[in-house]
């Protein structure tokens, strides 16, 4: 390299650490993102959960609580709206919004989302359901129905699990079963949600950005909250839950696919299934239809006439102790096509043979369209 092209070397090299530098002031200047300027918002102070320990470290939470006029009739257990990943409590808030006429309502921010501490050590939702605890017991709630919206129906399972006051689970356009997740297994699953943390982190903490990134909704807290989760332990789970379960979903939902809803409908034999002609997206662009079949659960749970385990039919209790049948698995849609689709044509680049072969078998196990294999 000659002379002149060095110092143009060192002269970008130093200009681009000396506007790093500066992002990083601007962003430290700023003061991150808040809950205090919000008006309705509410802030709770926890402790930081990293695995199974609470540390002494404080975490943040926010969330939006809404309670019905004291001659709306008897006291009726609260509902916890949980946004998915990315997202907000803003996802849920129509919701609240519907069902706050007859029940008191709280919507957080999940830690890392929203007007919550950005920045927490662990993002799972084992982790989120350990914040949702500590939520309950600040409020002083002792009898909850938990609804889980896309990838917060996985903290709604954690949370039933590990929690007595938990009443009812709804699943709505909700993750479970880990074989219905991007490509069905946990450890390729972690290696692709480890690339895009990788590439995500860089972006946001090489790049100056000068906070235009900070809060983005595909940020380092989206890509740590499926990076961090083991959704393995789920289908355990949802075939141990004794109370009332709701199972909403859209037929055409291309995130979690109907599949999925089908299928956790199975493992709980007890649980009631409602199928819309809608998307991922339904709790937002039809609240009014989720709310007006959620409200009909909750009253028949608030008055015990919702089934639970025990009440379960002879017929569904034996499918849910069959094994996973394999031909119930989707063919890839959405995000895990278009990673298919990626690594499908960087194998072309090694072997095409290979390819080839690789492909028919995906088609053969029903998990790739013919089509999309053959392009």
């Amino acid at each position: 390299m000659s002379r002149r092209g060095r110092r143009l070397r060192r002269a970008g090299g130093a200009t681009y650490l000396a506007l790093l530098a500066l992002s990083y002031a601007l962003a430290g200047l700023s003061g991150g993102r808040t809950a205090a300027t919000e008006p309705g918002v509410e802030t709770a102070t926890l402790a930081a959960v990293d695995g199974p320990r609470r540390l002494a470290e404080p975490v943040t939470i926010a969330f939006e609580r809404r309670s019905p006029a004291p001659d709306c009739g008897p006291p009726r257990p609260a509902v916890l709206l949980l946004h998915g990943s990315p997202g907000s409590r803003l996802e849920v808030r129509g919701l609240a919004l519907l069902l706050g006429d007859e029940y008191r309502t709280i919507a957080p921010d999940l830690a890392g989302f929203g007007a919550s501490s950005a920045r927490v050590p662990d993002y799972s939702i084992a982790a989120q359901a350990d914040y949702m605890a500590q939520l309950l017991e600040l409020l002083e709630i002792d009898a909850v129905h938990v609804v889980g919206y896309s990838w917060g129906a996985g903290v709604a399972l954690e949370l039933a699990r590990r929690e007595a006051r938990v009443r009812s689970v709804t699943l709505l356009a909700g993750i479970g079963a880990q074989e219905f997740e991007l490509f069905g297994e946990h450890r390729l699953n972690h290696a692709v949600h480890g690339v895009q943390l990788a590439a995500l982190w860089i972006l946001s903490r090489l790049t100056p950005h000068f906070g235009l990134l900070d809060g983005a909704l595909l940020g380092v807290p989206y890509a740590r909250s499926f990076f961090d989760s083991d959704q393995r332990p789920l289908r355990g789970v949802l075939a141990a839950l004794e109370v009332p379960v709701l199972i909403q979903h859209g037929e055409r939902d291309f995130l979690v696919p109907v599949e999925a809803a089908l299928e956790h409908h199975r493992i709980v034999p007890h649980s009631e299934l409602v199928l819309y002609p809608a998307g991922h997206f339904m709790p937002f662009q039809e609240p009014e239809t989720v709310a007006r079949d959620l409200r009909d659960f909750l009253h028949r749970v608030d008055a015990g006439r919702a089934p639970v385990r025990r009440q379960a039919t002879a017929p569904r209790r034996a499918a849910a102790a069959r094994p996973l049948d394999v031909a119930t698995l989707p063919a890839a849609v959405g995000p895990a096509l278009l990673v298919w689709m990626l690594l499908l044509a960087a194998a072309t680049l090694v072997s095409e043979d290979l390819t080839c072969i690789a492909s028919g078998l995906l088609v053969a196990q029903g998990r790739l369209d013919f089509l999309a294999a053959v392009l």
